[in-house]
């Protein structure tokens, strides 16, 4: 399907979008007298909301950009992000919803053909982890 296609393609880009983005908004907040952001707390605080995907590291640069405090920010992305999240959730086959379900424990081996799909496609991290934590939140949630 061409949403899992365009988000294969940014997650290769994901990288430079996130060093980009981040270091042009860093530099006007250290310009500006802002000299608490330590860049990689950042760095990590957004790798470990967005997974990288780029549309949800612009958004959690924003927030954090806007708020100026991590938590803060953190629950304004996830209001942000939740209509998002809800399209994905409803794009997924049932038994890739199953295995992000359990992405927190152990995989069966008989979906390993799935899990490797769904770590192509970037909703599960290599150590098989999903993605986002706020979309582990949210994932933790639905029924």
């Amino acid at each position: 399907n061409s949403l899992r296609c365009t988000l294969l393609a940014l997650h290769f880009w994901t990288p430079y979008l996130i060093y980009h983005y981040l270091s042009l908004n860093l530099t006007v907040l250290i310009q500006s007298g802002e000299r608490d952001v330590v860049f990689d707390q950042l760095i990590d605080w957004i790798d470990e909301l967005t997974g990288g995907w780029p549309y949800y590291v612009k958004m959690a640069a924003s927030m954090f950009w806007q708020y100026r405090d991590y938590e803060e920010a953190r629950t304004k992305f996830i209001y942000q992000a939740t209509p998002r999240f809800e399209e994905l959730w409803d794009d997924l086959t049932a038994s890739e919803r199953q295995i992000m379900k359990n992405a927190g424990g152990k995989i069966s081996t008989q979906s390993d053909a799935v899990v490797d799909s769904l770590k192509r496609h970037g909703l599960l991290r290599s150590d098989g982890r999903l993605f986002s934590s706020a979309f582990a939140e949210f994932v933790r949630n639905q029924r």
